[in-house]
């Protein structure tokens, strides 16, 4: 009976890790300077009329946590990000390659194909893999970082 309820109790921790919103850092303040942050960039450097999707990528360097968002029209750039899962904040998709503590690497690629345009979904299912990809020109990054939980600087760069 107790191995019974262990197993459920792991199934339902891995469906619960897989969940479609997105905690960046467990910080609320970092939390929401780097959603405030991705709309500004939004503001700034894309422009609405392209396919895109946004990307935050999490970087830590000891007490210093770097997050560095940009943009691509291609979610086969994510392949080599190692997608883990997406947010969804400003109606943009967003995905990360921050992982929480609770989540299991079974959500990946196979869960953001799902964003594909139709031309890269065929090929997608085709050939087992994303299409090459295709970056939007010019578009700008933006950098977040922070120390010791405070935001100390950030840079806008192409």
């Amino acid at each position: 009976m107790n191995r019974i309820i262990l197993v459920l109790s792991l199934a339902f921790f891995t469906t619960m890790s897989c969940q479609k919103e997105v905690v960046f850092d467990e910080d609320k303040a970092i939390d929401l300077e780097v959603k405030k942050g991705i709309y500004e960039y939004q503001l700034i450097s894309v422009d609405r009329r392209y396919n895109y999707v946004m990307c935050v990528q999490r970087k830590l360097w000891g007490d210093t946590i770097e997050f560095i968002i940009y943009a691509t029209n291609s979610i086969a750039e994510f392949e080599s990000l190692k997608v883990y899962y997406r947010g969804r904040y400003l109606d943009i998709n967003i995905f990360t390659n921050y992982k929480n503590k609770s989540f299991r690497d079974s959500c990946g690629l196979e869960e953001a194909a799902q964003y594909l345009d139709k031309d890269e979904y065929a090929y997608f299912l085709e050939q087992k893999k994303v299409p090459p990809p295709f970056t939007l020109a010019d578009i700008m990054n933006m950098k977040l970082v922070f120390v010791n939980g405070k935001l100390k600087k950030k840079e806008y760069y192409y």
